[in-house]
């Protein structure tokens, strides 16, 4: 098994991958609006909206990556803690 901190650095990172696709989602919306306004296509609308599916299945996938590296940590520290006793 790895070690705490490689685990740690891990989650740290698809946390912030996690976050850096919430945010580009938020934009991606935003954006999807002004275009809605500006311009009526509906083949730019199609392709916006495949993007945001693309990038929420993305953040899906990341955010159940983190679940399953915080059970991890969790293991792992439980056993550190049975073998102190």
């Amino acid at each position: 098994m790895e070690n705490f901190q490689t685990i740690e650095s891990k989650l740290n990172s698809l946390r912030h991958q996690t976050l850096d696709s919430l945010y580009f989602v938020n934009y991606s919306k935003q954006k999807q609006m002004q275009s809605h306004v500006r311009q009526g296509s509906l083949l730019k609308r199609f392709r916006i909206a495949v993007l945001i599916r693309l990038l929420h299945w993305k953040i899906v996938k990341l955010q159940r990556s983190v679940e399953h590296l915080q059970t991890q940590v969790l293991l792992l520290r439980a056993k550190e803690l049975l073998k102190r006793k």
